[in-house]
Parts: C-alpha cells; sequence; structure tokens
C-alpha cells in the first residue's frame, strides 16, 4: 500500500477540513475528488496494480468527519441505515458472495477475469477461480454502501437542500471545465499533465476517431467520463425545471449536455437520448407537472440546436458529413464491431453464470461483463437482483406525484426527486456498459440522499392528495402531495 501525491495532498486538505471544516465541506471534497476517475490516491501492488482512487479516500474522511460531530449523528447513522436497508442487504450479500461464491464454484465455468487480458483473443476465457479482483469488488461494493449513508447524514445537516444544490451544480461546471482543459492540452501535446493527475492503475485510453479527439477529462476513458456527467446533467435539468437555483443549475445543465453531445462517446449518445426520451415521456404524460415556462424553454433550445445543425450543413457540408459519419461509427455499427461482438460474449458469461449456479451467483468481482444488469445476474443471483430493484424503486418513488414535479413541493422534496432522476440516469449506460456489478459511488450519493431528503420531517406533506390527481399540477394553489 503506497500512497501518492494526490491522496497526499488529499489527507492534507481532509485534516484540515476535519478540524476546521464541516461535514457539507467534507462532502464536497468527496464530490471535488470524483472528478478524477483515472487517477489514484493509494497504489495497492499486492492486489494485482489496484488502486484507490481519490473519492474513495475523501469518502473515508466524510465518514470520519461524521463520526466525529457527536451530538445526533448516531441517530442519524442509523436513520440512514433503516433508510437504505435494501442497498445494505444488496452490499453485504454482494461481499459476502465475493469472498465465498468463487471458492464453491471454482472451476465450474469457463469466465473472462475482471481485470487483466488472457490473451488478444477477443472471447478469451479461463476457469473461474478466486482471484484479487473479488477482494477488490467487495471493497467498493462496501464503499457504496457507506457512500450511501454518509450523503443521507449529509442531507440532514443545516440547510442541505441549498448547499448540496451548489455543491451539484460547480462539480457539473468543473467536470466540463476538465473536459475542455484536457481536449486542449491533448490538442496541443502537451499530455505530461494529464499523465501525472491520470497515475491510477487502469487502462488509460486516449481515443480518438478520425480528426476528433475524443473527450476523457481526467477519466481512464471517454465512456466513463459521458457516464459520470450523464448523472450530473439529469440532475441540473431536475434541478432547473424545479427552480433549485435555476441560473447556475440551468447554466450547469446546458454545458455538460453540450459537452456530451461532443464527447464523441457512444455512452454519452445513449444516456443523453435515453433521458431525454424519458423527459419527453413525462411531458406527455404528466404535462402540468413542469412549469410551462421551462418546457418553453427546452422547445426553444431544441429548435435552436436544429436551427445550428441545418446552418452547418449547408455552409460546411464535409464538416457534417464527418460528424455524423462519427456519431454512426460510435452507435449504429457498434453491435457488428469486434468490440461489440466482445461485450455481447461478456454480457453473456453473466447469463451462462446465473444459469450454471441455479440463481446464486458466482461472486462480485470473478468475470468481467459488459452490463450491470447481467454482472448483478451472473455474480449476485436473486438476492442481488431484487434488493437492486428494490432499492432503486425506493430511490425514486414512481408512485408519487412530486417525483414527476408539482409546482407546490418543497425544496427538501425537490432535490430529493432530482436525485431519483439522476440515479436512473446514471444507469443507462451502466446496463449496457458497466464490467462490475457494483454500481458505484454516484449511484450510493444520489439514492442516499433521493431517500433522506423525502423521508425527513420538512418534505411531510400539508395535505393529503392521489399522487396524479390533476390539483397536484394544475394552479399555484394546488395540495401539496407527499414527497
Amino acid at each position: 500500500m503506497t500512497p501518492t501525491w494526490i491522496g497526499l495532498l488529499i489527507l492534507l486538505i481532509g485534516a484540515l477540513l476535519l478540524m476546521r471544516g464541516t461535514i457539507t465541506s467534507t462532502f464536497g471534497l468527496m464530490m471535488a475528488c470524483s472528478l478524477f476517475g483515472g487517477s489514484a490516491a493509494v497504489s495497492l501492488p499486492a492486489l494485482g496494480g489496484s488502486s484507490i482512487p481519490p473519492a474513495y479516500m475523501a469518502l473515508g474522511l466524510l465518514v470520519l468527519r461524521i463520526l466525529l460531530n457527536g451530538g445526533g449523528t448516531p441517530k442519524m447513522v442509523g436513520e440512514a441505515l433503516r433508510e437504505n436497508v435494501a442497498l445494505a442487504i444488496f452490499c453485504f450479500y454482494g461481499v459476502a458472495t465475493a469472498l465465498i461464491l468463487p471458492r464453491v464454484f471454482a472451476g465450474a465455468l469457463q469466465v473472462t477475469p475482471l481485470r487483466g487480458n488472457l490473451s488478444d483473443y477477443i472471447f478469451a476465457a479461463a476457469p473461474l477461480r478466486p482471484g484479487p479482483q473479488n477482494i477488490t469488488s467487495a471493497v467498493y461494493l462496501f464503499g457504496t454502501l457507506l457512500a450511501a449513508l454518509a450523503s443521507a447524514v449529509v442531507a440532514r445537516s443545516r440547510n442541505a437542500v441549498e448547499s448540496l444544490t451548489k455543491i451539484f451544480a460547480w462539480t457539473t461546471l468543473s467536470h466540463v471545465g476538465l473536459g475542455v482543459l484536457a481536449l486542449g492540452l491533448t490538442t496541443i501535446n502537451q499530455t505530461w499533465l494529464i499523465d501525472l493527475i491520470r497515475n491510477g492503475g487502469y487502462a488509460q485510453l486516449d481515443q480518438a476517431y478520425g480528426s476528433f479527439i475524443r473527450i476523457a477529462g481526467f477519466f481512464p476513458e471517454a465512456s466513463a467520463y459521458a457516464a459520470y456527467g450523464i448523472v450530473f446533467m439529469a440532475l441540473c435539468v431536475e434541478c432547473w425545471m424545479r427552480g433549485l437555483q435555476p441560473r447556475l443549475t440551468g447554466w450547469a445543465a446546458l454545458c455538460i449536455a453540450l459537452t456530451l453531445l461532443l464527447s464523441t462517446s457512444s455512452s454519452a449518445y445513449l444516456g443523453v437520448g435515453g433521458y431525454a426520451a424519458i423527459l419527453i415521456l413525462r411531458l406527455f404524460l404528466f404535462p402540468g407537472a413542469i412549469p410551462p415556462r421551462r418546457v418553453l424553454t427546452l422547445v426553444l433550445l431544441a429548435l435552436c440546436g436544429l436551427l445550428v445543425t441545418l446552418t452547418v450543413a449547408v455552409a460546411v457540408p464535409r464538416l457534417l458529413h464527418t460528424f455524423t459519419d462519427m456519431i454512426s461509427h460510435m452507435t449504429l455499427d457498434k453491435a457488428d464491431s469486434v468490440s461489440g461482438r466482445q461485450r455481447r460474449f461478456w454480457a453473456e458469461q453473466g447469463i451462462e453464470a446465473f444459469k450454471v449456479t441455479w440463481g446464486l451467483g458466482v461472486g462480485a468481482g470473478s468475470f468481467r461483463s459488459s452490463s450491470l444488469a447481467t454482472a448483478i445476474m451472473g455474480s449476485m443471483g436473486v438476492v442481488g437482483l431484487i434488493t437492486f430493484v428494490v432499492y432503486v424503486w425506493t430511490a425514486l418513488k414512481p408512485l408519487r406525484g412530486t417525483t414527476f414535479g408539482g409546482r407546490q413541493a418543497s425544496p427538501e422534496q425537490a432535490l430529493g426527486a432530482s436525485c431519483g432522476w439522476a440515479l436512473i440516469a446514471g444507469l443507462i449506460p451502466a446496463i449496457v456498459a458497466s464490467p462490475s456489478p457494483d454500481p458505484g459511488l454516484l449511484f450510493g450519493v444520489m439514492g442516499g440522499i433521493a431517500i433522506a431528503l423525502r423521508r425527513s420531517p420538512k418534505a411531510a406533506p400539508r395535505q393529503t392528495t392521489p399522487p396524479y390527481s390533476s390539483a397536484r399540477f394544475a394552479t399555484p394553489g394546488a395540495a401539496n402531495g407527499a414527497g
């Protein structure tokens, strides 16, 4: 275990926050560290070159800051654990499977390891056996649970809604800025700074398509950068529509949406398209849920985008042809490519593992998948699938009117619902790209906040009305439903 210069810097800042900062400011440090997904705070050569990302070191500092806070903290932690019981079962069961099941089913089937290539053959596989990645996956699953519990406690702090909204908006803008910075450095062949910061034990990919350089920021690859950005794009759009710091969150949403569209990542296009489809469906099903001015603004932005595209098509037809060719290559052509066939093979391993073990799973970290769904299915079986679905349902609360809008929703309800939709948006690329059953730190953060804010006393309803009654969305004087 060797700390890197990034880890030492985080420890220094964290020590200052432990002495003089607040729980919310330490949470802000964790979100800032999450921007560096390709970096390492601690190197773990004994675990096959694995490393601890900066965000997880900052998470440890946040947990320590919460424990040192005293007062009603034990009660808040207990409430957070009760609220996130489905995720707790999911993660603890995942840890148990990672340590036990690879030994129980050793040699029962051929799998591709989660980390490391057996050969250049795209369908390479080896007999199932325990490995370092089982331990790594167990640690990450436990980290996801800690992120949910810590975030739930942060959501109960004073002025949490205003503070968290600002933190999320500035994290989004920073993600855009770091992506543009890394793109500029790559363009002028000054990648030494990128390599200095992106020091994690991952396969660091600097990909390009033709004359387009893919935007990866300080993440290992463009798809990871896009998957992170999609969560915050949905979060900022939801906050803007619900009137939470609308000027700041609105600009943040616009900036990250444009960045994702220019990122040349298939994950970005899938995520943006998926969230846009969900948003359009909500507008049709619940036309009064979103303020008309916000809907008009969205329509005008879409028309402006169409106008710019048509103008470029007329003025520079070759540029538009090159761009559309790149989009087609990154989306429609993916299924028939070598990468697409390999990812399909990885995803099918989860289904095979589910069948071979009769729904028990072979253990978290035992094989590489290319879908969160099949990774959970093959690694953690029926228990993992059920608890995961229950937790997602609990975080989104799709039977509540405030999930889809509502002019009289409290700020707590509004931010809680926004985090719920951000969680759903983050699952869109993960369903077709995630190699591991761990849904990740951002999943825990969004889920913990979504549940905490919509169960808090401040979010209690003033009157009782049916979840989808027209009165809820029709006029400013409509009754305020349950959060």
